[in-house]
């Protein structure tokens, strides 16, 4: 019910939140891009398993962008410009769509505030008689700011917070599903969790705003009959009244701020416990998974040379057919392996005379290949 009244104080700014959202989910995918081209410095170049970088953007429909073939400085260079660029799109984006969301907040907080107003004075004086006007000041200034709390930490951040972690998790499906189950294996523990202390949360927050607006209902009226006060001499009265006020202020703010520290550690160690077997998991010896792609094909006479390639794995596997013999005899079937960088020899993979078929393998550290077959 609560929710559904603030909506309509938002209603007139749909178009603009449905805007700042876009911009808030474009800033999510880029913070999402962000480690991606400090993995490749660290874990490809940085190590020396690549010589030479070249990297192939896969869109939608098939598509692909190929970055040139670069050696290693020029591609660290290129990575570094990357991740400047990501960073100042993502804090552009970021300011943009903070920027909107925060002054739609305001602009509501000023029609429910007017709003308040414009009740109050269309009151009947019994009310105001009934109710001290500190109390009624304190609701217009100060409680009215949760609608725009509701909007730019509820609303924003929860949507925020689930196309995060719906990115995360999808990124983390790639990488290591098993993994990925066992992280959501703490969800409905965590949802407990949360439901358990929001209520508590929820009580106490209101039992701070009600002291609070005591406090301030005792402090306007002390300093309003001051001349009243110091006449009778009642001085010592007023400060132990204020003092009782700010003291059960205080007790409060406590007990919320225990009660979030409590709620916060329990989150954390239920998270902790999650990370910590899936540690575990990772410490057990990895299945090894060999994945063959096509790099290159040849079929003819003569010399011929496949197309440059990285491997990463080391691994080269050759799959080979002869078919024609020359009128005067068999003839001599090669396939070597050179380095693409220095030209010089790393195996001659397949020596074969006459027809026939094949398959070489070869194995060394990842390196950039060539693979190159001459038919005698």
């Amino acid at each position: 019910m609560i929710y559904r009244r603030v909506l309509k104080y938002y209603r007139g700014f749909l178009t603009r939140s449905l805007i700042a959202l876009g911009f808030s989910f474009a800033a999510i995918g880029l913070n999402l891009l962000k480690p991606w081209p400090f993995k490749i410095i660290v874990d490809q170049i940085l190590p020396g398993r690549v010589k030479v970088f070249q990297y192939t953007f896969r869109l939608f429909g098939g598509a692909e962008i190929r970055i040139p073939t670069l050696d290693t400085t020029r591609a660290i260079a290129l990575l570094c410009l990357a991740m400047i660029v990501i960073q100042l799109l993502w804090s552009l984006l970021s300011l943009a769509s903070n920027y909107m969301f925060v002054k739609i907040g305001l602009q509501s907080l000023l029609r429910l505030r007017t709003e308040l107003y414009t009740h109050l004075q269309r009151l009947s004086l019994k009310f105001h008689d009934t109710r001290r006007s500190a109390d009624s000041s304190f609701r217009v200034a100060y409680d009215s700011q949760s609608v725009q709390t509701i909007y730019n930490k509820g609303f924003t951040n929860i949507i925020g917070s689930a196309v995060t972690l719906l990115g995360t998790f999808a990124v983390m499906l790639r990488l290591d599903w098993q993994l990925t189950l066992l992280s959501l294996a703490i969800v409905p523990l965590l949802i407990g969790t949360i439901y358990f202390f929001a209520k508590r949360i929820r009580t106490q927050s209101t039992t701070i705003q009600e002291q609070d607006s005591a406090l301030l209902t005792q402090t306007q009226e002390g300093l309003s009959s001051i001349r009243m006060v110091h006449a009778f001499g009642r001085e010592e009265f007023e400060v132990s009244q204020f003092q009782e006020q700010a003291h059960g202020s205080l007790q409060a703010n406590l007990r919320l701020t225990m009660t979030n520290v409590k709620s916060g550690l329990v989150i954390s160690t239920l998270i902790a416990g999650a990370c910590g077997r899936g540690a575990h998991n990772a410490d057990d010896p990895p299945r090894q998974v060999v994945v063959w792609r096509t790099v290159g094909s040849w079929s003819g006479r003569g010399n011929s040379q496949t197309e440059s390639f990285t491997s990463d794995s080391g691994a080269l596997r050759i799959r080979w057919t002869t078919t024609h013999q020359k009128p005067g005899g068999p003839a001599d079937f090669r396939v070597t392996a050179h380095s693409a960088i220095s030209g010089r020899l790393l195996q001659e993979a397949v020596d074969h005379r006459g027809t026939g078929s094949g398959v070489a393998a070869e194995a060394r550290r990842p390196s950039s290949k060539s693979p190159r077959q001459r038919r005698q």
